[in-house]
């Protein structure tokens, strides 16, 4: 088995998922800065590759799909466009 570079915090929290012009929901059940574990109605469709919206926070990450189970997808999160947004700004 494969250990992940940093621990998962166990969360419930409201997703978007966004490729070209769509949007679909989903919920993240656990998530660290470099990887999540979302609940979708249907992993049939989504792309390799994606936005992920952390919808409360207004966060946006590049994730890649590293694995699907049912209902279930894992993503590495590549990079997050808050955080770039943030290193950009003056002091």
């Amino acid at each position: 088995m494969r250990e992940r570079a940093a621990i998962r915090e166990r969360v419930l929290k409201p997703g978007t998922i966004e490729f070209g012009v769509n949007a679909v929901a989903c919920m993240v059940r656990n998530f660290s800065e470099q990887g999540a574990a979302l609940d979708v109605s249907s992993s049939f469709g989504l792309p390799d590759y994606f936005t992920l919206v952390l919808t409360l926070e207004g966060r946006r990450f590049s994730a890649r799909v590293i694995w699907r189970q049912d209902m279930r997808i894992g993503v590495a999160l590549e990079s997050s466009s808050y955080e770039a947004t943030r290193a950009k700004r003056p002091c």
